[in-house]
C-alpha cells in the first residue's frame, strides 16, 4: 500500500510540476502582452496629443485668418466710406459753384455764338448725371424742390 502511496503523491507531484511550468508560460506571454499594450497605449496617446496639437493649431490659423478678414473687410468698408464721402463733397463743391451757370446755359442757351458752345451743350446734357450721383437732399438743395 505505501508503494501505491508513493506512486499516486509521485504522479501528483509530477502533474502539479508539469501545471507549474505551464501556468509559468502562460503568465511569462501574458506579460509580454501586457508590456506591449502599454506600449501601444503610450504610441497611440502620443498619436492623439500631436493631432491634437495639429488640430489646435490648424484651428488657430483659421481664427487668426478670419480676423484678417474681418480686419480687412472693416478697414477697406471703413476706406470706401471714406472715398465715397470726399468723392460727394468734390462733387457738391462742383455742382455749387458750376451748377448755378450750366443751369442758366440749359435754360437760356447762349447769349452770343461762341466756340465753346459745343462743349457747353455737352456739359449741361452731362451735368444732370453727375448731379445724380449726390444724395438726395442736395440734390433737392440744388435744384430748389421739395
Amino acid at each position: 500500500m505505501d508503494k501505491i502511496v508513493i506512486v499516486a503523491l509521485g504522479t501528483l507531484i509530477m502533474a502539479l510540476v508539469i501545471d507549474n511550468i505551464r501556468l509559468r508560460y502562460k503568465n511569462h506571454a501574458f506579460k509580454i502582452m501586457a508590456g506591449q499594450a502599454v506600449v501601444d497605449q503610450t504610441a497611440l496617446a502620443n498619436i492623439i496629443s500631436k493631432e491634437l496639437a495639429n488640430q489646435s493649431e490648424a484651428i488657430d490659423q483659421a481664427k487668426e485668418s478670419h480676423d484678417a478678414m474681418i480686419n480687412f473687410l472693416s478697414t477697406s468698408r471703413e476706406l470706401a466710406f471714406e472715398y465715397i464721402a470726399n468723392a460727394q463733397s468734390v462733387v457738391k463743391e462742383f455742382v455749387d459753384k458750376v451748377g448755378p451757370h450750366v443751369r442758366y446755359y440749359s435754360k437760356f442757351g447762349g447769349v452770343i455764338s461762341s466756340p465753346h458752345d459745343k462743349a457747353m451743350t455737352d456739359i449741361s446734357e452731362a451735368f444732370p448725371k453727375l448731379e445724380s450721383l449726390l444724395p438726395e437732399d442736395h440734390a433737392n438743395e440744388t435744384t430748389g424742390e421739395v
